[in-house]
C-alpha cells in the first residue's frame, strides 16, 4: 500500500501558488472509507486558487491559473456517475491530479468516458467494481460507436483506472480483467500508429491563404478584430506554434540578438507545457521569426481595439480577441473562443478567398466545418489550426533541417514526436502531378538511374524489357515514347511501402492490387514487393513499429503472436530493408551525400546513424523467441 507521506511529497513538490498540501496531509491512502471520510469532512480540494469542494458534483477549474498558458475553463461534472461509483471516481481523479503525471486535460477526458462506462456497468445491475466481469468490459468496448482509435483510448483509460484503484487500494485487476482491457488485435495496433494524423495543408491553398492574410494585415482600413486574427494566421504559418502557445505571446515576446557577422536576428519567445511532462510543467522556450512573423506581432502590437483593451483590463496579451471579448477572464483567450472568432473570420473573406457553402473536398486536405449561427451560411472551409505545424515541420525536413534542429524550435520532447508531424507531399490540384511522378520513375528505371528492389522487381524489368522488344523500341531514341506507351498500360501507384504496377482493365480503371492481402500477411504493412531505396525511411519506420508490436505481445505473455510478427519483421528486414539499405550505400559510393540529400533530403536520419541502424537491425534478424 502507499502511505500517505507519498501523496503529501506530490504536494510539497508544487508551487504554493497552486497548492495547498495542508488540506489533505492527514489523508490515508489504505483504506479507501477513512479516506472518503476525512474527504468529506476536508470538503476542498487541495488548491489555494478557488474552492472546489469534494462533495460537489461539479469540479470546476476554471479558476485554477497555470504559470504560463491559458486557464483551463473547463469543468468536471460528476452528475451522471451513478452515485455508488462517484466517490470512488472523484478519488481517482484527485490521486491523478496529485500524482502530477498527467495534463488535466487529459484527466478531464478520462474522467467522461469512465463516467460512461461506470453507467454500462450500472446498467448491467453492478454495485461495486469487484461486480464488473472481464465479459462485461468485453461488451463495453466493443458497443463503443466509435473509431478504433477512440476504443483503444476507452480500453487504456479503464486499464489506467484498475491499476491505480488496485495499487493503492484493493488489488481488482485480475488476470482476466487485465487480458479483456489488453489489445491482442495487431493490425488494430498498427492502424493506431499511424491513424488520424492530421493532414498537411497543400502548397497552393497554403500560398493563396497567406497572400490573403497579409493583405488584410497591412490594410489598416479593415477591422482590428480581422486584422488580429489574421495576424495569427501568419504566425502560425511562419512558425508551427500550438494555438495555445500563439494565443498566450504576450507584446514583449519580440526579441532581438546579434550574429557573429553583425546582422540583427529576430526570435520569439514563447511557453509551452508539451515538451515538459506533468500538471504544471512549463518551459520558455524561442523560435525564429522572420519578416511575416514579425509583421504580425507589430501588427498585434498596435492595433487600437487591443491597445485600448490591454490598458483597461491590465494585461499585455498579444492577441486580444473579438469585439465582445472584454473581461480579463477572458485572456489569455483558448483555442475553443478563439474558434468562434475563426468561423466569423472565413465568412467575412469569404469574398476574396471562396470558403463558403463549397463542396466537400473543394480546396483537398481542407475539411468542411458546419456552422448554424449565419444566416445562409451552411459550411465554411478552414484548415485546422494544428495543420499550419504539420506544414512548417514537413516543409523544415523537406529542405534539409537536421531533425534535431527541428525538434528543439519545435519543442518537442522526442525526435520520434517531431518526425510524427512529417505528411508526405501531394500535389491536389489535378491528376497531372502523379502521371509526372510516374513519368519520372520510369524514366529513372528506363535509364539505369534507379534499381528495382524487392520481390516483385523481376516481373516488372520482365514487362519493360518485353514491351521495348515487343515494339522494336531504342532507349536511347525512343525514351518519350516507352514512357508514354508503359504508363498507357500500366499506370504506377505510390502507395504507403512501395509502388504498385498493374494493368488497366477494359474500363480504363487499375485493377484491384491482388497483392495486397498476401504482402500484408507476410510483411504487416501495405507494401508491394517494388521499391526503390529512398523508400527506406518508411520501410524503417514500418520496422520500427513492427519491433514495438513484437515487445508488446512479449511483455504481455502473447507468445504466439509474438512470433507471428517476429516472422512478418524479419520478413521485411530481409526482403525490404536490407536490399534498400544496400542499394542506398551503392549511391552513396557512386554519387556522395551532397548529390543524394539535393533529391531526398530525408535520407539524412538513416546516413547518420547508418550503423547503429544495421546493429540494431541485426540483433532483431537472429532474435528467437
Amino acid at each position: 500500500m502507499i502511505e500517505s507521506s507519498l501523496i503529501n511529497s506530490f504536494l510539497m513538490d508544487q508551487s504554493n501558488e497552486i497548492y495547498d498540501y495542508g488540506k489533505v496531509k492527514l489523508l490515508p491512502l489504505n483504506n479507501l472509507n477513512e479516506l472518503l471520510n476525512n474527504l468529506k469532512d476536508v470538503n476542498l480540494l487541495p488548491f489555494n486558487q478557488g474552492k472546489i469542494f469534494f462533495k460537489s458534483n461539479l469540479w470546476d477549474f476554471s479558476q485554477v491559473k497555470m504559470q504560463g498558458l491559458t486557464q483551463y475553463g473547463k469543468r468536471i461534472n460528476f452528475e451522471k456517475c451513478p452515485e455508488h461509483f462517484k466517490d470512488i471516481l472523484k478519488v481517482y481523479v484527485l490521486i491523478r491530479i496529485l500524482e502530477d503525471k498527467v495534463k488535466i486535460q487529459t484527466i478531464l477526458g478520462n474522467t467522461q468516458r469512465l463516467i460512461k462506462f461506470l453507467k454500462y456497468a450500472d446498467n448491467q445491475g453492478c454495485i461495486t467494481l469487484n461486480d464488473i466481469t472481464s465479459e462485461m468490459m468485453i461488451e463495453f468496448i466493443n458497443s463503443i460507436n466509435s473509431s478504433v482509435r477512440n476504443k483503444n483510448i476507452y480500453r487504456t483509460t479503464i486499464r489506467q483506472f484498475y491499476e491505480i484503484f488496485s495499487i493503492y487500494f484493493d488489488n481488482i485487476n485480475t488476470p482476466e480483467i487485465k487480458n479483456a482491457l489488453a489489445n491482442k488485435n495487431q493490425r488494430l495496433i498498427k492502424g493506431l500508429i499511424e491513424e488520424n494524423k492530421t493532414e498537411n495543408i497543400p502548397d497552393e491553398y497554403y500560398r493563396k491563404f497567406i497572400h490573403v492574410c497579409k493583405d488584410i494585415v497591412i490594410n489598416e482600413s479593415e477591422e482590428d478584430w480581422v486584422r488580429g486574427v489574421a495576424s495569427v494566421y501568419l504566425i502560425l504559418s511562419q512558425t508551427g506554434l500550438r494555438i495555445n502557445e500563439c494565443l498566450a505571446l504576450t507584446i514583449d515576446c519580440l526579441k532581438t540578438t546579434n550574429h557573429y557577422d553583425g546582422h540583427e536576428l529576430s526570435y520569439i519567445l514563447y511557453s509551452t507545457s508539451k515538451r515538459v511532462r506533468g500538471l504544471n510543467g512549463v518551459d520558455t522556450v524561442y523560435t525564429y521569426a522572420n519578416d511575416i512573423s514579425i509583421l504580425a506581432i507589430n501588427t498585434l502590437i498596435k492595433l487600437d481595439l487591443y491597445c485600448s483593451r490591454r490598458e483597461s483590463l491590465g494585461v499585455k496579451y498579444l492577441f486580444m480577441g473579438g469585439q465582445n471579448q472584454r473581461e480579463d477572464s477572458y485572456f489569455p483567450l483558448d483555442s475553443a473562443k478563439y474558434s468562434k472568432l475563426v468561423e466569423s473570420f472565413f465568412v467575412h473573406i469569404n469574398e476574396k478567398f471562396k470558403t463558403v457553402n463549397l463542396p466537400e473536398g473543394y480546396y483537398p486536405g481542407i475539411k468542411n466545418k458546419r456552422i448554424w449561427n449565419v444566416r445562409d451560411v451552411k459550411t465554411i472551409a478552414l484548415p485546422k489550426t494544428a495543420q499550419f505545424r504539420v506544414h512548417v515541420v514537413t516543409e523544415l525536413l523537406e529542405k534539409g533541417v537536421h531533425i534535431k534542429y527541428v525538434q528543439k524550435f519545435m519543442s518537442h520532447l522526442t525526435k520520434e514526436m517531431t518526425s510524427h508531424y512529417v505528411r508526405p507531399k501531394v500535389d491536389y490540384s489535378s491528376k497531372q502531378q502523379e502521371i509526372e511522378n510516374s513519368k519520372k520513375t520510369l524514366e529513372s528505371i528506363l535509364t539505369n538511374k534507379e534499381k528495382p528492389i524487392g520481390k516483385g522487381s523481376a516481373e516488372w524489368v520482365e514487362i519493360v524489357e518485353k514491351f521495348i522488344k515487343n515494339n522494336k523500341f531504342n532507349v536511347a531514341k525512343n525514351l518519350d515514347e516507352i514512357i508514354e506507351g508503359l504508363l498507357g498500360k500500366y499506370p504506377i501507384k505510390q502507395k504507403v511501402g512501395g509502388y504498385l504496377i498493374a494493368p488497366i482493365n477494359l474500363r480504363g480503371k487499375t485493377k484491384k492490387d491482388s497483392y495486397t492481402d498476401m504482402y500484408l500477411e507476410k510483411y504487416g504493412f501495405e507494401t508491394t514487393g517494388l521499391t526503390f531505396y529512398f523508400m527506406i525511411p518508411k520501410t524503417y519506420k514500418h520496422v520500427k513499429n513492427q519491433i514495438q508490436i513484437v515487445q508488446y505481445n512479449l511483455d504481455n505473455g502473447f507468445t504466439k503472436e509474438a512470433k507471428v510478427e517476429l516472422d512478418k519483421l524479419k520478413n521485411t528486414i530481409t526482403d525490404l530493408f536490407e536490399p534498400e539499405l544496400k542499394e542506398l550505400e551503392n549511391q552513396l559510393d557512386a554519387n556522395g551525400l551532397n548529390i543524394l540529400l539535393q533529391s531526398h533530403p530525408e535520407l539524412l536520419e538513416i546516413i547518420d546513424k547508418i550503423s547503429e541502424i544495421k546493429k540494431e537491425i541485426n540483433e532483431w534478424k537472429t532474435f528467437k523467441i
